[in-house]
């Protein structure tokens, strides 16, 4: 026979660890998010962008976000971002278009970050 308080208590654990979590993957995905946008207008300034540093929050989230398939949708946007940085970066100085693994995410944000860029290209040719 099921205890009925235990279930619930159960259930309740693990909506907290989601939750906490989830919280987690809002606060790096807000952070990335911010970092990107300011690379991106570093690049338009043609001021020099830490890289590095930006891969490391884009790791950092992954790290959170691979442990539990429904938190990927909460760091999606900033996977996004960073394709469309990266991307914009690549192309600027290397004359080319990277990779999905050289962005270092999957195939929505790659290709949502691709079409970010048009704007970006866009904005560079008019400058």
């Amino acid at each position: 026979m099921v205890n009925l308080q235990e279930e619930v208590g159960r259930a309740t654990s693990e909506i907290s660890v989601y939750e906490s979590k989830r919280e987690e993957v809002l606060h790096r995905s807000r952070a990335l998010i911010k970092l990107c946008s300011s690379a991106i207008v570093d690049v338009h300034n043609g001021r020099e962008v830490d890289v590095q540093a930006l891969a490391e929050k884009r790791d950092a989230l992954l790290e959170v976000i691979r442990t539990d398939p429904i938190l990927y949708n909460n760091g999606e946007q900033a996977l996004q971002e960073y394709c469309e940085m990266s991307i914009l970066i690549t192309v600027s100085k290397k004359g080319r278009f990277p990779s999905m693994e050289e962005c270092g995410a999957g195939s929505g944000p790659y290709l949502l970050g691709l079409a970010d860029c048009v704007g970006e290209f866009r904005r560079m040719a008019l400058e």
